[in-house]
């Protein structure tokens, strides 16, 4: 049984639909299964939320059809605070999970797609792995040719900017140490193209758009994986 978190923080694009939902689900499941002292705090944010935004007419609809209400929603951007006080985030899609480690690269470890987290294939944890070592082995290389190709970027980019003159030349440098360095992860970013083609399966699917019947099966592939979250956690006995 996993540790059960103090804090669990849901994430997906705007904060209007798929993290909205999966707040408003995850809560009332643990207002009904879990133990007081040990049920976490939940919140939810949007990497691209528009802060004051209400959940969206057809989540709120969906979500009514469950007993559950959510027209209070009000969306929130993600911020570093919100990441830092988190000790787990859940977001809806591989997508979202590179976009919050770009931006918050210190939060790695404890980012998982909802369905990566909770999911019982262990083939999918081997992509999952593989993909995870593949993404160190390019932020080592990356790291490894800042520390020798680094100084030389920083004086040509500053003749760039004080001899126009020179421009061309100093263009085509700095390409080709590009260059250089997209070419020996050529490999890697092929194989992470493969993996991630195979872990489609770990996206709940973003229902904005479409129809209510979209947001009725979103809500359920929600509340599937959330169930197994709250047994995974330890959080399934009645109050």
């Amino acid at each position: 049984m996993n540790r059960c978190p103090k804090r669990i923080l849901l994430l997906c694009t705007g904060n209007t639909c798929r993290s909205s939902i999966a707040e408003g689900i995850l809560k009332h499941k643990l207002e009904h299964t879990s133990v007081g002292s040990r049920r976490p705090e939940v919140v939810s944010a949007g990497l691209s939320a528009f802060d004051g935004s209400p959940a969206s007419d057809e989540a709120v609809r969906a979500m009514r059809e469950r007993g559950i209400d959510i027209s209070s929603h009000r969306a929130k951007n993600v911020t570093r605070e919100m990441v830092s006080s988190a000790d787990l985030i859940l977001v809806m899609t591989l997508t979202h999970k590179r976009m919050t480690l770009d931006r918050f690269p210190e939060a790695r470890g404890k980012v998982f797609t909802l369905k990566e987290y909770v999911s019982k294939n262990s083939s999918l944890d081997d992509i999952t792995a593989e993909l995870s070592e593949l993404q160190d082995r390019i932020e080592k290389k990356r790291t490894e040719f800042v520390n020798k190709y680094g100084n030389r970027l920083q004086e040509l980019n500053k003749r760039r900017v004080e001899l126009r003159n020179e421009l061309r030349m100093v263009e085509q440098e700095i390409e080709g140490l590009h260059s250089q360095f997209d070419s020996c992860i050529d490999d890697e970013q092929e194989s992470i193209s493969m993996l991630e083609d195979k872990l489609h399966q770990l996206d709940i699917v973003d229902p904005f758009g479409g129809d209510i019947d979209a947001y009725r099966k979103t809500l359920r592939e929600i509340e599937e994986s959330l169930d197994s979250l709250i047994s995974k956690l330890g959080l399934d006995k009645s109050v």
